[in-house]
């Protein structure tokens, strides 16, 4: 398959601070938050102006890193005390995203191994351990992609909700990065977008997504889905869940 980039990184980590795009001000203009302590993170993440189950992964990496920056203790004991308040207030953040919590799983462990060794080389491990998930998600976003993308027959008109782009995940999403798949290899003749409430992700997040990436789209009022597929108007759904099971089981 050939290679999709994201259009816009929508976090990114630069000289001890976190830059969001604050997604609270899309589409009307694109305004970064300069992240350079926990607490603003964590307003960041109540008041969703950085949102997706993956990036909210990445976040609550970033998120001990910022909060281990004020451990300058070498002491296996206090260093572990601090990690464990930092860890209780990112997880108070968003208790239902559960990208999130498995990033924390990972950081324990980290944490864990790394008790006896000075502060500067656990902050390293967890620099590196954000890394990887970032190269995780993006990776998991191509391999959807390419699963999805048979789904199109050709110059299918799609429906999707909520917001499952590089918003929301970083890579080149979930749902949406097979959507753009298929519009790059030909297979995509329109996407209606559920304006997806009360927060409109759809008709402010993906609209303005789809429209950064040239694909042809229509807003649509969310109860107008059911009318649109009786119609024979809709060729293909797809959208994004928190959680899928093996079954085919989807929360959220």
């Amino acid at each position: 398959m050939k290679k999709l980039t994201p259009t816009i990184e929508p976090l990114y980590y630069k000289d001890g601070a976190l830059f969001l795009l604050d997604q609270r001000e899309l589409p009307k203009e694109e305004v970064w938050l300069k992240i350079e302590k926990l607490p603003q993170l964590l307003d960041a993440i109540r008041g969703l102006a950085v949102r997706g189950a993956p990036l909210l992964g990445v976040a609550a990496g970033y998120g001990v890193l910022l909060g281990l920056s004020y451990c300058k203790s070498a002491g296996p004991g206090e260093l572990m005390e601090f990690y464990s308040r930092v860890r209780e207030k990112i997880a108070a953040s968003r208790p239902t995203a559960r990208n999130l919590f498995a990033t924390l799983e990972r950081m324990d462990k980290i944490v864990e191994e790394c008790a006896d060794r000075a502060p500067a080389t656990v902050k390293m491990r967890v620099r590196e351990e954000i890394d990887q998930i970032e190269r995780e998600e993006r990776d998991s976003c191509r391999a959807i992609a390419e699963f999805g993308l048979p789904l199109f027959m050709g110059f299918s008109r799609a429906i999707t909700h909520c917001n499952t782009g590089v918003l929301a995940t970083g890579g080149i999403g979930t749902a949406l990065g097979v959507i753009h798949a298929a519009h790059a290899f030909g297979k995509l003749k329109l996407v209606w977008v559920d304006e997806t409430r009360p927060l409109l992700q759809g008709s402010r997040l993906t609209a303005w997504e789809l429209g950064r990436l040239g694909i042809p789209y229509r807003i649509i009022c969310d109860n107008m889905a059911a009318t649109l597929m009786s119609r024979g108007l809709v060729d293909t759904a797809i959208t994004g869940a928190d959680r899928i099971a093996a079954n085919g089981d989807s929360a959220n």
